[in-house]
C-alpha cells in the first residue's frame, strides 16, 4: 500500500511538472513529427519529466532515424533520447542544444568509456549502461520501472 501511494504521489507530481513544460512547434524539427522545446540546459531539467537515453555512434542518423520510427512507443514511454557523432547531437525534444547540455551529454558518456548507451530513469539516477543499443531491451527495462508499471495500468 504504501508503494502505491508513494507511486501515485510521484505521478501527480510528474503531471504538475508536465503541465509546466514549455513546447513549440514552430520551429521545423530535424525529424518529422517531434516536438521540440528551444533548449534544455542542463539534464537535471528533465529529471521527473522524461527517461534519458544518451547513445554515442558513429551511426547516429541511422539510430536517430530508428528512434523516429518508434515515436509512439518513446513518447508512451516518455523518452527523451540523444545521440551524439563527431560533435553532433540529434534529440527528439530539444531544437537547439545548450552547450552545456551538449558537454554534460559528452561527460555522462565518457564516465562509460566502454559503453554507447546510458539509461537515465525519471529519477536523474543511472539505470543502465551498455555497449550496444539494445532498443528492445530498453523498453523491457523502462516496463519493469514501477512508475511505468502504474502508467501502462492507469492508461
Amino acid at each position: 500500500m504504501t508503494k502505491l501511494l508513494v507511486i501515485f504521489l510521484l505521478l501527480v507530481s510528474l503531471t504538475i511538472m508536465a503541465d509546466s513544460v514549455s513546447v513549440i512547434d514552430s520551429k521545423p524539427a530535424e525529424f518529422e513529427g517531434v516536438k521540440q522545446v528551444d533548449s534544455y540546459e542542463p539534464l537535471a531539467e528533465l529529471q521527473w519529466k522524461y527517461r534519458v537515453i544518451l547513445v554515442k555512434s558513429n551511426d547516429a542518423p541511422d539510430i536517430a532515424t530508428t528512434f523516429t520510427k518508434l515515436k509512439e512507443a518513446i513518447d508512451d514511454r516518455k523518452i527523451a533520447w540523444f545521440v551524439i557523432h563527431d560533435e553532433k547531437l540529434h534529440s527528439n525534444i530539444a531544437s537547439a542544444v545548450s552547450s552545456k547540455l551538449s558537454t554534460q551529454i559528452k561527460d555522462y558518456l565518457a564516465q562509460y568509456q566502454y559503453n554507447d548507451m546510458v539509461l537515465i530513469g525519471y529519477d536523474g539516477e543511472i539505470k543502465s549502461s551498455e555497449n550496444d543499443l539494445n532498443i528492445a531491451g530498453i523498453f523491457e527495462q523502462i516496463d519493469s520501472m514501477p512508475i511505468r508499471q502504474y502508467e501502462m495500468t492507469n492508461k
